[in-house]
């Protein structure tokens, strides 16, 4: 990743609006990692996230069952503790991207996109002039409410409103380098377990397809000038997938670490009973 390039790009700003903080790092060289939220999303617990210190946090709107209505408390929660809201919404139309935008998402991920023309759909929506043209409202909560200037509210949303793309059929990787190569995308996100449907290699990360398929999204990030990443499985991924340029991930969801919480409960009250001479 060429650093100098987005430094540059960034020094244009100067407006009185928070910077993304994922992506100051990613633009930085250093890693970031995200929980996901989605079954369990609440103002709450999003608040927690972000006291306890991540940058971030996944809201998944294309497997979970969230209204638009839900995310502006949510995404209020991100910023009152400065944390990043990254929306992974439903794919769809227009309105899909830009209404999680003004609810005050400060990053979107965009599933299933297959091609250069899809990609540039979804910055010409996503972004405004020069790089799209997405629709103006500015008084929405990503623009404060109209408490900053138009200028300024326009520039942050061009430098630090994070788009990500969703690399997950066959077809995305054989037009890998032209998704790449449009500009106004920040992250191309790998996607496993529909890639390996669509290869006939369900769930079988191993498999060559899968792993060439990994090499040709980090050669195209890195000729492009792109972050790249996906969901971290352990430890051994990430250090492979880290070593091949990998910067952007998201790892364990509300519901299994919940259910791990209920299942280590269950097993203490196992022990417990066990010893209890009483209940024997």
């Amino acid at each position: 990743m060429n650093e100098q390039k987005y430094e540059k790009k960034t020094k244009l700003s100067g407006c009185n609006m928070r910077k993304n903080k994922v992506l100051a790092k990613l633009r930085k060289g250093e890693c970031v990692i995200i929980p996901e939220t989605g079954h369990f999303a609440s103002h709450k617990l999003l608040e927690m996230i972000g006291l306890i210190g991540f940058d971030g946090v996944w809201i998944d709107m294309e497997h979970k069952d969230l209204e638009l209505s839900q995310l502006g408390p949510l995404t209020l929660a991100c910023r009152a503790t400065d944390m990043e809201s990254i929306v992974r919404i439903a794919a769809g139309n227009y309105t899909n991207i830009i209404r999680p935008l003004e609810a005050g998402a400060t990053g979107l991920v965009i599933p299933h996109c297959k091609s250069a023309e899809q990609a540039r759909q979804i910055v010409h929506d996503s972004r405004f002039s020069p790089l799209g043209c997405r629709g103006f409202d500015g008084v929405a909560a990503d623009a404060k409410f109209r408490t900053v200037s138009i200028d300024d509210y326009r520039k942050w949303a061009s430098e630090e409103v994070l788009i990500g793309v969703m690399i997950e059929d066959k077809e995305a990787i054989d037009n890998i380098d032209e998704i790449a190569a449009v500009e106004g995308i920040d992250v191309l996100y790998f996607g496993p377990g529909d890639l390996s449907q669509t290869y006939g290699c369900f769930l079988d990360f191993d498999n060559k397809l899968m792993t060439d398929a990994i090499d040709k999204i980090a050669i195209a990030a890195e000729k492009h000038n792109r972050f790249w990443g996906g969901p971290l499985m352990n430890v051994e991924h990430f250090h492979n997938t880290r070593a091949k340029g990998a910067s952007f991930f998201t790892h364990d969801a509300d519901l299994f670490i919940l259910k791990r919480g209920f299942d280590n409960l269950k097993e203490e009250y196992k022990q417990l009973l066990g010893n209890d001479k009483k209940s024997t």
